[in-house]
């Protein structure tokens, strides 16, 4: 990420590592955090990429990040923030490159990897681009006495793991530097031999330690070095508090400028540096002007003999924007001399040369192509290149043959000339980004008219209701013809703030008009030959502005009606010349609060929190302090830090029993103190509040107010994390369900971490109640990895693992019912509890910690019916049907059945009837053989009735050998059977067999002698 403002030499060529905002850094899996940053230059992308890793805390602190990141001017000595910001310096500064200990005085190291790469995304290639190497920065103020420094040791290694290989060869060169002119502290930096690491370290107290009106009293010191020469290092911050370094990869990138429609063109280059050398084995004090800055000098290859860097592309109507920014310096556009264009041949096949300045290191290349826009159709074709040439002695003369059809341009159209050099003639392409060389825009056949805003105050000063502002734009036409001035001054977001109360006014030659039309000014005009046209207004900052707010506004070309052809720029640098912007700020004290970690994140026991108070004068007059930082809803839960540290003359003193911090003292116009304290949270025994750190920042007397309100940016919050583990027991068969000798039950206890962070399982699972009925079945245990189970000890099973967020476990075992004779109470009943707890007794309905199984028995019930009924006279060739029914609907488990039929007495007067034996679900029938009897065998569940039938048919008068009585007897196999059916018994049936007998008698008996005569009877 690019610094936007600030006094430092290096902001268009530093991209720092940045993670957008503050907080803890939480590494990936892999321990690594990684910041990228893409710049897309027509069909390729500029990326680099930096990589930290093998962090590593002396004393490492529980539940805490060993690193957070730091934005400098978080703290009143801050000098970075003063250097290179976005918003502003001091607390003003959002640019959040700073990586610091989070653990107030922690010793930190970690290592540090670094890249870059162009993406061809048409060809799908990746090529490595050869960076000049990092910057390190103190991005928090160090102080001698604390102890505090930051080291930086370049290494030669490209991946995390590893011993370190020093970068012996690589070079230390301080390039920047900031303190007050009155402070006398200084930065010492030494560069240590063996490991090559710079250190930097103040030989006394920082700036603002000084007195309260002494010159000197202000930010830093501090410094910047280079490290030439390898992109991979190991960093060590010792804090005596807190240290912090920022870390920037130096990459120099040249843009053009021409329309948009033209494409993205830019080029990577590397300057030769030189000076500000920190030799090895050495130290020098580096903030004084005695010590001579280091400096970039010439790249290898380069278009005229001047070149800057940009961070991003500008387009812009007259290819001027790049020539014109930074404001006020000399253009690095310098190939050609604008006072004298080139001369173009537009007639179809003639020739056009032109000849350009250009410089190339001794023993180095530089290839250099053009392109005109012959058609002035806003796109360089491939017929528009000239023939690639070298650049030879300062110079290279570039060759074209206008192609079929070109004509000369009329009054009012201009085409544009791009020009590029590198040091590969494959890179020589009118759009995307070539790895070295420049590019450069021009203009043809238009006039050169530049045009440049400038304010009064200067551009980002802080604004306050009632502040004046003056801007001034200025058009001068520094070519050889007239032209017209076109341009719009788009005030929507000055006016939304601020109201107009003079001008606009116009100095220069006649003609020259400036129009307020709406929310813009727009300027006509035609301008000869080196004139100059002023057009100037002044406003005011309404007094509902509100603070924070911003005044921002841009010159922009139009289309001579007042219509706005040209797109602003999306940010307004400070290097764009035809913009300005100016933040608002409300005259009267401003009191905020933070954390790190920030409010509304949660945090875990053991974790420090850190909170800082900013009380901000943005008033003329100074102001008095009596506020109170209320910690009593913070205290319940955390223990104090004993770190408090204020700065800027204000005093603070922390009072234990009321659990609050008063501030008192006197804020000067303008200035700013900052209180800064840390407090740790308890572990979950010791805490006796609700998990719940809420802290105000209000003025004495006030009542805290019941909810912490965000918007007012003057209270924090934090959930402490905290587990809630829920056990549930279930059970297969389910609880209730009747379970039966010899059978298997499987216990399952789920854990469950509903809470936000990890926390441990230890649970008592009581079988007591179920071992004296059924039997533990060994080597069934199931559970988590790295989890115990122990047991069953005297009945218990004892549990215990961890459970992260979210997370659920499940132990399972299983035990086997005993036979009958052997068992306890016939119910097996189980409670699981947490350990240290009372355990149950009793297990109620729709309790999911503990299961109860009856243990059944079954109750079978034979019986034996017949159709016809039991006792009737059957006769031959009736049918009877017998059912034998087994009944065990009051049972509570199955009931095994091992019957017999005895039909010996059926089948002497009467015949089975073939298939008609059916058996009910759950038993089968074997027989009847010779012996008469049917076998019975199975089991009928409990609570259900099986029966089993079949018919028999009477025989015929005088078939078999019967004693014409059915007689069948139902019974247990292994018994003796029974030989008569007595009355009331259901386990047999009679049937008689009607039987007709003739008998024949006589009187005398037969036999005996009769006479003639005799009566016969």
């Amino acid at each position: 990420m690019f610094a936007e403002g600030g006094e430092g030499k290096y902001r268009s060529s530093i991209d720092w590592f940045s993670f957008g905002q503050e907080g803890p850094i939480v590494p990936a899996a892999d321990g690594t955090v990684s910041y990228s940053n893409d710049r897309v230059v027509g069909h390729h992308t500029l990326r680099t990429t930096c990589t930290i890793g093998n962090i590593v805390e002396a004393a490492p602190t529980p539940g805490a990040q060993a690193l957070s990141t730091y934005r400098s001017g978080w703290y009143q000595g801050d000098g970075l923030s003063q250097l290179y910001n976005i918003g502003g310096a001091g607390w003003s500064n959002q640019l959040v490159n700073g990586i610091t200990n989070t653990t107030s005085g922690a010793n930190v190291t970690f290592r540090i990897l670094c890249g870059a790469e162009i993406i061809d995304e048409q060809g799908g290639r990746s090529t490595p681009i050869q960076l000049q190497g990092p910057v390190v920065a103190d991005a928090e103020s160090s102080n001698e006495v604390s102890g505090e420094y930051i080291e930086v040791s370049p290494i030669t290694n490209t991946a995390m793991a590893g011993a370190a290989e020093p970068a012996l060869d690589a070079t230390w060169r301080v390039i920047d530097r900031y303190r007050p002119a009155a402070c006398a502290t200084n930065v010492y930096a030494v560069v240590t031999e063996g490991t090559n690491g710079l250190r930097f370290q103040p030989s006394g107290n920082e700036c603002i330690g000084l007195p309260e009106g002494n010159p000197g009293r202000g930010p830093g010191p501090m410094a910047m070095g280079f490290m030439e020469g390898a992109t991979s290092a190991d960093v060590i911050l010792q804090g005596g508090g807190a240290s912090a370094v920022a870390i920037g990869m130096v990459i120099d990138t040249d843009f053009a400028d021409a329309p948009e429609s033209y494409g993205e063109a830019g080029a990577l280059f590397s300057p030769t540096w030189s000076g500000g050398e920190i030799p090895v084995g050495t130290g020098q004090y580096v903030s004084g002007d005695d010590f001579v800055l280091g400096t970039p000098g010439d790249p290898a290859q380069m278009l005229g003999t001047r070149i800057d860097s940009e961070v991003e592309h500008v387009f812009s109507w007259d290819a001027l924007l790049d020539d014109e920014s930074p404001a006020g310096s000399e253009s690095d556009e310098d190939a050609l001399d604008v006072d004298n264009p080139p001369t173009v041949n537009y007639g179809a096949g003639e020739t056009t040369q032109i000849t350009l300045a250009c410089t190339v290191a001794e023993g180095a290349e530089g290839h250099i192509a053009g392109w005109i826009d012959w058609a002035r159709d806003g796109v360089f074709s491939d017929g528009d290149k000239s023939d690639p040439v070298q650049c030879v002695g300062g110079s290279a003369t570039l060759t074209w043959v206008a192609p079929e059809g070109s004509t000369a341009p009329v009054a009012g159209e201009q085409t544009f000339l791009r020009l590029r050099i590198a040091a590969d003639p494959g890179e020589l392409l009118p759009v995307g980004m070539s790895s070295t060389g420049e590019v450069e825009d021009y203009a043809l056949d238009a006039p050169l008219i530049t045009a440049v805003k400038t304010s009064d105050p200067v551009q980002g000063s802080v604004l306050y209701p009632g502040s004046e502002v003056t801007y001034r734009l200025t058009f001068h036409n520094e070519s050889e013809v007239a032209g017209p001035i076109l341009y719009s001054d788009q005030l929507a977001q000055v006016f939304d703030n601020a109201t107009l109360i003079a001008g606009p006014t116009v100095s220069g030659p006649p003609g020259v008009t400036a129009t307020l039309a709406g929310t813009q000014i727009d300027v006509a005009g035609t301008l000869a030959k080196g004139e100059i046209a002023t057009v100037s207004y002044t406003v005011r900052v309404d007094e509902t502005a509100e603070h924070g707010q911003r005044l921002t506004n841009h010159l922009l070309l139009n289309d001579g009606a007042g219509g706005i052809i040209e797109e602003p720029q999306p940010v307004c640098l400070p290097e764009n010349p035809r913009c300005t912007d100016h933040p608002i700020a409300i005259p009267e004290l401003e009191v905020t609060k933070i954390a790190n970690p920030p409010s509304g994140e949660s945090v875990s026991e053991g974790q420090r929190i850190t909170y800082q108070v900013l009380f901000h004068n943005w008033g003329t007059a100074a102001a008095q302090i009596d506020w109170v930082d209320n910690l009593s809803d913070v205290l319940d839960d955390a223990d104090w830090g004993d770190s408090l540290k204020l700065s800027g003359g204000l005093n603070a003193n922390f009072d234990p029993a009321a659990k609050e911090i008063a501030v008192t003292g006197t804020l000067g116009a303008g200035e700013y103190s900052v209180m800064r304290y840390t407090v740790i949270v308890k572990d979950d025994d010791a805490r006796d509040g609700n998990n719940h750190l809420a802290n105000y920042v209000l003025e004495a007397g006030e009542t805290p107010p019941e909810v912490c309100d965000p918007a007012t940016r003057t209270c924090t919050e934090h959930e402490i994390l905290v587990d809630d583990i829920t056990a549930v027991k279930s059970a297969d068969p389910a609880t209730g369900e009747a379970v039966v000798a010899g059978q298997e039950l499987t216990y399952s206890l789920e854990f469950t971490n509903n809470g936000a962070t990890g926390g441990e399982v230890s649970y008592i699972d009581n079988l007591t109640a179920v071992l004296d009925d059924a039997d533990f079945v060994a080597g069934s245990v199931t559970a988590p990895d790295n989890w115990t189970i122990a047991g069953p000890e005297d009945g218990k099973l004892a549990i215990a693992g961890s459970l992260a967020a979210g997370e659920t476990a499940t132990v399972s075992y299983r035990v086997k019912v005993k036979a009958e004779g052997e068992r306890g109470d016939d119910t097996l009943a189980n409670f699981l509890f947490e350990e240290g707890v009372e355990p149950p007794t009793t297990c109620e309905p729709g309790d999911d910690s503990c299961t109860t199984h009856p243990v059944g028995k079954p109750a079978l019930v034979i019986s034996k019916q017949t159709d016809p009924a039991n006792g009737s006279v059957v006769a031959a060739g009736d049918k009877l049907t017998y059912t034998l029914t087994f009944d065990n609907s009051a049972g509570g488990a199955p009931a095994p059945v091992a019957h017999v039929d005895d039909l010996s007495g059926v089948l002497d007067d009467a015949t089975l009837d073939t298939g008609s034996i059916v058996a009910g679900d759950g038993l089968t029938t074997t027989g009847p053989a010779a012996d008469g009897l049917l076998h019975v065998s199975g089991e009928v569940p409990a609570g259900e009735t099986v029966t089993v039938t079949y018919e028999v048919t009477v025989n015929a008068d005088g078939a078999g050998e019967g004693d014409h009585l059915l007689a069948n007897f139902l019974f247990e196999e292994g018994v003796d059977p029974p030989t008569t059916c007595e009355p009331g018994d259901d386990t047999c049936t009679t049937h008689p067999v009607a039987e007709l007998v003739v008998t024949k008698t006589s009187n005398p008996d037969s036999g005996e002698a009769v006479a003639a005569g005799d009566e016969i009877t």
